[in-house]
């Protein structure tokens, strides 16, 4: 398993899918409120098995709190 941390822009492609996957389709999050304005403002993490899928995300807001894992 490989951890990759950066910015939303670096990200945004593979963190996105998981989240809405997770959040709007299984949980129920309206697709509106899912993508939010903090997140350019976060430090995300992508992590992706030995093929180099994507299989997990997570977000660090500046605060210090962890979301959308």
């Amino acid at each position: 398993m490989k951890i990759t941390v950066g910015s939303w822009e670096a990200l945004r492609a593979h963190a996105q899918p998981i989240r809405f996957e997770v959040f709007v389709d299984e949980q129920k999050v309206p697709a509106e409120i899912e993508l939010d304005e903090m997140d350019p403002l976060c430090v995300h993490a992508v992590a992706y098995d030995e093929a180099g899928q994507p299989l997990a995300t997570g977000r660090l807001l500046p605060d210090g709190h962890i979301g959308r894992m």
